[in-house]
């Protein structure tokens, strides 16, 4: 399988859970996606929950278009509820197509996204 052409989000921020954001960030590269990871804005540099695997964004909210992303990816950890805390990380994420499945959410962020009204594939 290649994702040649498939550009993909990665939202970053602090505490998000270290193998959820930097495990599908190395596949989907494997894969040959454009991945980009994208911060709240109010760093440029976050780490994982553990207070380690700094990460440094590519981009900030501010910065990206919702439209112009095949998928999402939310890391868990406590990443979800600092990033919720966004009007336009929510604009984002409820403005993703999530038809043909193709946003991913890992099971805890599923649980941070679903009091958005937000529909994830698994809520179809």
């Amino acid at each position: 399988m290649t994702l040649v052409g498939k550009k993909i989000a990665i939202f970053a921020e602090n505490g998000y859970e270290e193998l959820e954001l930097w495990y599908p960030y190395y596949r989907l590269k494997e894969e040959e996606a454009t991945v980009v990871l994208i911060g709240s804005g109010t760093s440029t540099k976050y780490v994982g929950k553990k207070g380690s695997y700094p990460v440094t964004v590519d981009t900030n909210i501010n910065e990206v278009n919702s439209k112009d992303f095949d998928a999402l990816i939310i890391p868990g950890g406590w990443a979800p509820d600092n990033l919720r805390r966004h009007q336009k990380i929510i604009d984002f994420t409820k403005e993703i197509d999530f038809s043909f499945n193709a946003s991913v959410f890992t099971s805890s962020t599923n649980r941070s996204v679903s009091g958005l009204g937000i529909k994830t594939p698994e809520s179809k």
